[in-house]
């Protein structure tokens, strides 16, 4: 069990959403060197999906994915 709350990335944050970009501000995390650190991504819908966009603090995009919504 340890070893799977070592792999696990805990953090609570501060969201600002303007059009399709999100800035987000870590308030809380598991590792406290991420708190107060801030990150942006992108992200864009498609009925049940979403993919989204990690930015680098340049803008240049350094991790990507999609997530779909489960239904019943």
């Amino acid at each position: 069990m340890l070893d799977r709350y070592n792999t696990i990335g805990i953090v609570a944050a501060t969201y600002v959403a303007e059009d399709s970009l999100v800035t987000c501000t870590n308030k809380f995390s598991k590792n406290p060197n991420l708190v107060g650190r801030t990150w942006k991504f992108t992200y864009s819908i498609n009925g049940d999906n979403l993919h989204w966009k990690v930015l680098n603090k340049n803008g240049a995009v350094i991790n990507e994915g999609d997530s779909k919504r489960v239904k019943d």
